[in-house]
């Protein structure tokens, strides 16, 4: 349903929209929004988070280079994670303390899997969207044993 919103602010003019609207010569619009189509919502929000959940890898590995309290708690580690985001779908593998393997699709069996929604999923890496709130709303959901999923943290 469409709302017509005046552009001068309420019923009475204001002193300066009057000045305005009387140096230009014309009598105050009115604007009827409309709505955006469907098929442009959906182009503004399809993206691929792969660049940016291999940026989050690489800084993950650069982050252990330099950390060695880090590489002592990832050592001996060799655990897989699987990565849902509806038509998205990725896996990587934790081994010799650095991530290794990351590619599309789909693996079987994996130690962690993280299931969500791009929007969240970049909205959570993002600092947009705190990960308590969006697992509590049910918006990530993750699966695997907890020592798997903590030594998957650091990542994220």
């Amino acid at each position: 349903r469409l709302q017509e919103i005046s552009l001068n602010a309420g019923s009475e003019k204001t002193g300066l929209s009057r000045r305005i609207h009387g140096l230009l010569g014309k009598q105050p619009r009115t604007y009827i929004p409309r709505p955006r189509s469907r098929k442009s919502q959906i182009g503004l929000i399809e993206m691929s988070v792969e660049p940016m959940i291999q940026e989050l890898i690489d800084k993950f590995n650069t982050k252990v280079d330099s950390d060695e309290k880090l590489r002592d708690e990832l050592k001996g580690l060799s655990k897989t994670a699987f990565i849902d985001l509806g038509d998205e779908k990725y896996n990587f593998t934790l081994k010799d303390e650095h991530i290794q393997n990351f590619s599309a699709g789909e693996i079987e069996n994996p130690d962690v899997t993280i299931t969500s929604d791009p929007e969240t999923f970049v909205g959570v890496m993002e600092g947009k969207i705190k990960p308590m709130k969006a697992f509590a709303l049910r918006k990530v959901k993750i699966k695997g044993d907890i020592s798997d999923i903590m030594s998957l943290r650091k990542l994220f």
